[in-house]
């Protein structure tokens, strides 16, 4: 099947045409360019799809380290942030605290190049490894500003794989989870990780440390489309 259509540069036709050509299933763009000789017109295939992927991946690693590096005086036993939201538990709106804590950085950027979308590395420690201490600390620092008892549902998150030992301590979940057990009014934990980077003895683990409180995993889903995942 084969559309084509005309560009237009302030309100003038352009004399190039641009067309899409539907091959198995995939859109390739060609350009029309009149042949030289005869003045017919040929095609002149923009780059595969592949050397395009390769393209973008490469750009956003080029992004992430031009972005900036890590301020020489960051404390890493200070979270990058909180932040309450309206959530719900058992069908009702509640008080919701996030807790973004500092972290090692998501693994996954540091084999692949990472999600093309995503930009939460730039506020890791991007590889440099955050302790247990550390991240017990960035949780005290939270615990010292907010009163966690106004809160039923807490979320914790490390801008990566919370279940990834290579990115947090379990004796940091282990350590949070205690003091979370302190709290009477909070009857809920959202934590996030891939599904890969969560086995089932570690999700296990942290739901017998929260002591009966609910555990919600947090995957995220972005596409089900395999190209859009492979960005």
């Amino acid at each position: 099947m084969f559309w084509e259509g005309r560009t237009t540069i302030a309100g003038d036709m352009h004399p190039d045409r641009w067309c899409i050509l539907r091959e198995g299933g995939i859109s390739i763009l060609h350009r029309t360019i009149p042949d030289s000789n005869s003045g017919a017109e040929g095609f002149a295939a923009l780059p595969a799809e592949r050397d395009v992927l390769d393209e973008i991946r490469r750009l956003a690693s080029r992004l992430r380290t031009e972005n900036g590096s890590l301020p020489g005086d960051l404390d890493f036993n200070i979270p990058i942030g909180w932040e309450e939201r309206i959530g719900h538990l058992d069908d009702r709106p509640i008080r919701r605290l996030i807790i973004f804590l500092r972290s090692t950085g998501c693994e996954w950027v540091e084999k692949t190049g990472g999600c093309t979308m995503c930009g939460f590395y730039c506020a890791t420690a991007r590889g440099r490894e955050i302790s247990a201490e550390e991240y017990i600390a960035q949780f005290e620092h939270v615990m010292d500003a907010v009163d966690l008892e106004d809160y039923p549902v807490v979320s914790i998150y490390n801008d990566g794989n919370i279940f990834n030992e290579r990115e947090m301590p379990v004796a940091a979940i282990e350590k949070i989870c205690s003091y979370i057990n302190g709290y009477e009014n909070i009857k809920k934990v959202v934590v996030e990780s891939r599904i890969d980077y969560s086995p089932d003895e570690h999700v296990v683990r942290m739901k017998k440390a929260l002591n009966g409180r609910q555990l919600e995993v947090a995957f995220g889903f972005e596409s089900a489309d395999p190209r859009v995942m492979n960005l």
